[in-house]
């Protein structure tokens, strides 16, 4: 029933493809081409999800034997799940915490992001009609003010947050009893590229550019460093410095635009 009551919620989904899109590219200042990306990861997402839990299912229904002794799995849910995504990625981050979260039969309370909520304006009615009245809850405001007072009361069993290690201790502390709360966060990434001396330069010119300002570079796995090594470091500059050159400026919704203004 939870599978296919998602499966519902994805068919529904996908016919308000274009009003989130929009959403996005207005209120993060996404573009059109990013956000269209976001949009479609997070459908194929959901798509993978579900062949993935259809598999283990088979797989758990059968005995296992080992040792001597035969045994099955069975799984349960874990009881409230709290989901915290960001506002680079609303949707996405998002929708691959809450998601999975439901479809293993947990109760989901999803606080928005302060920036990024907008888009999941046209995906409420899905979610009042596709799930039971209950197991997705949403909110917004500051973190600070209306996640504390939840996991404070203790009744949270899971946190899936995205954002800094700072604000997911502060968080997590808040709890009556922190190690009895699972926590799945994704915290602070300092990603490097190294460029090697035999690298084609081409290439790497392309995929650091793309690493680092894919969105702007508002990404928590955008590249932050780039380490070259001195034989080559001088051309990798210039000709990373060329296609910087050479990227469009413009707002979200413009064609052809790569770079646009920071919400």
């Amino acid at each position: 029933e939870r599978l296919a009551a998602t499966e519902n919620f994805l068919s529904e989904m996908v016919k308000v493809r274009e009003e989130v899109v929009v959403s996005l590219m207005w209120e993060i200042g996404k573009t059109r081409k990013d956000s269209e990306s976001e949009f479609d990861r997070t459908v194929e997402y959901i798509q993978e999800t579900l062949k993935a839990v259809r598999t283990r299912n088979n797989t758990d229904a059968s005995f296992l034997t080992a040792g001597g002794h035969v045994a099955q799995v069975r799984r349960s849910p874990l009881g409230v799940v709290l989901s915290m995504g960001p506002f680079n990625y609303p949707l996405n981050e998002t929708f691959t915490t809450l998601l999975p979260a439901v479809i293993m039969g947990n109760t989901c309370v999803v606080k928005l992001p302060r920036h990024g909520a907008l888009c999941m304006v046209p995906l409420m009615k899905a979610f009042a009609t596709c799930f039971p009245p209950g197991v997705v809850n949403i909110f917004n405001g500051r973190g600070a003010k209306t996640a504390g007072p939840i996991i404070e009361t203790g009744k949270l069993s899971s946190l899936a947050f995205i954002g800094s290690s700072t604000a997911a201790n502060r968080l997590r502390v808040q709890h009556p009893k922190p190690s009895r709360m699972r926590c799945t966060l994704g915290l602070d990434a300092k990603n490097a590229a190294i460029i090697l001396k035999d690298a084609d330069l081409s290439i790497a010119v392309k995929e650091v550019l793309s690493g680092t300002l894919s969105f702007m570079g508002q990404r928590c796995t955008a590249i932050k460093i780039v380490f070259v090594q001195k034989e080559i470091a001088a051309e990798f500059v210039k000709l990373f410095s060329e296609a910087v050159d050479k990227m469009t400026f413009g707002l979200p919704w413009d064609n052809n635009v790569a770079l646009a203004p920071l919400p």
